[in-house]
């Protein structure tokens, strides 16, 4: 169930992008920050007491993913046995290669849980103390002064839960790690993700993306469009233009002679 989130995170990178949009602009409001009367805001004790249940959970979720990498690593035999599988080497180069690395590694499963599961949330982002643009529709959806929105309803949280509940029901049966057993919890996964489009007051920053805007379309399908004929044309030049042989260490061919080819 760890190696679920990093694996959503890269296939679905460009649907990601509103939850990392807050950080992207937040500097460029430092410089290009709007000279209009900010609206009164809460006190930093109020608002720290509100979220303070982030920091016990936070702290629950890494200990708890620290405890599954130390008991619960399971590296299947059939995974390190073939050498033409993605697989193999994302294994060797990450979990293998030190101890430390594989502890490290639980704070990229954390971040990518935190995308994961706030993409499926569709909740609207915040650029901290930006004011609201003047003049332009205001998002839907949240409190404060949004960033971004969701333009259609995130799931029920029962049917988030279902699906979680699935999906682990499905992969803690299995030891072997395998990119196939991904993509039936990936599928449901992304027909539950809501749509999404920049809100009026991002404009003010970048204005080259009102023409999004007006198309009325969730941009992020080109994006995703695109960063799957991406991965799609890696893997047919992997598997076509970068054949190898199996060999002894005294080069001797094995299996025949017969050109192997990287694969799922």
């Amino acid at each position: 169930m760890l190696y679920i989130w990093p694996f959503f995170a890269f296939f679905s990178a460009p649907l990601l992008l509103p939850s990392l949009l807050p950080f992207i602009l937040a500097p460029l409001h430092l410089f290009y920050g709007s000279s209009q009367q900010k609206p009164a805001e809460k006190p930093l004790v109020v608002q720290m007491i509100s979220k303070f249940y982030y920091i016990p959970y936070i702290l629950g979720t890494v200990i708890l993913s620290l405890a599954i990498v130390k008991f619960n690593t399971i590296i299947h035999p059939f995974t390190l046995a073939d050498n033409r599988h993605y697989m193999f080497y994302i294994f060797r180069y990450t979990i293998l290669r030190s101890i430390r690395l594989r502890y490290l590694l639980v704070a990229g499963y954390t971040l990518s849980r935190w995308l994961v599961w706030n993409t499926l949330a569709g909740s609207p982002a915040e650029i901290p103390g930006a004011p609201p643009a003047e003049g332009k529709a205001k998002p839907t959806q949240g409190k404060g002064n949004s960033v971004v929105h969701a333009s259609s309803s995130s799931p029920p949280t029962s049917t988030s839960l279902f699906w979680l509940l699935a999906t682990t029901l499905s992969l803690i049966t299995a030891p072997l790690v395998e990119p196939r057993y991904f993509i039936l919890p990936w599928v449901f996964w992304r027909l539950l993700v809501p749509s999404w489009s920049p809100a009026a007051d991002i404009e003010s920053y970048i204005p080259s993306l009102r023409w999004i805007r007006k198309l009325k379309v969730d941009p992020r399908l080109a994006l995703e469009t695109v960063w799957f004929l991406v991965i799609n044309l890696g893997t047919m030049y992997m598997f076509l233009f970068r054949p190898f042989y199996w060999k002894t260490p005294d080069g001797e061919l094995l299996d025949g002679g017969k050109v192997q080819h990287f694969m799922w």
